[in-house]
């Protein structure tokens, strides 16, 4: 089993609650961050499944668009 920093997994719940819907301001607000720029470049990540949720909404936009 992989070793986990505790300070670790305030990095994996902030990008958890975005994943999730969460605003940025929000997560700034619980990490107690000043800014949400601190927040943005220090603790969230783009995960795989964002990316794909983009892509998605992108295709049905481009679908809408088109008239399909």
């Amino acid at each position: 089993m992989r070793h986990v920093k505790l300070h670790g997994l305030r990095h994996t719940s902030a990008t958890y609650l975005l994943e999730h819907g969460a605003t940025v301001k929000s997560i700034q607000e619980r990490l107690g961050h000043s800014t949400e720029k601190v927040t943005e470049d220090t603790y969230l990540r783009v995960t795989k499944k964002m990316e794909n949720k983009v892509v998605q909404e992108f295709d049905q936009f481009k679908d809408i668009f088109e008239g399909k």
